[in-house]
């Protein structure tokens, strides 16, 4: 089974709250950040939810590990 194409999720999430924005204002600001959001995910190389888990998942083990490491000099 192949993971969802991520760009049709974000794409979807967006048309969801430009739907429920009251104004023109509004609506530039979802597409600006729709746009901040996809070159992100471009330039990390993540186009699927499953490659997006498992950056997530990599991300939160580092700051783990950068936590620990920084309770042990403190301690």
């Amino acid at each position: 089974m192949q993971s969802p194409d991520l760009a049709q999720a974000l794409a979807t999430y967006y048309s969801v709250r430009n739907a429920g924005a009251y104004s023109q204002k509004a609506k530039v600001g979802n597409l600006k950040q729709y746009t901040e959001d996809f070159a992100f995910l471009e330039s990390k190389g993540i186009f699927t939810i499953d490659q997006l888990h498992e950056f997530v998942s990599a991300m939160s083990n580092k700051v783990f590990n950068l936590n620990d490491t920084a309770k042990a000099k403190a301690a």
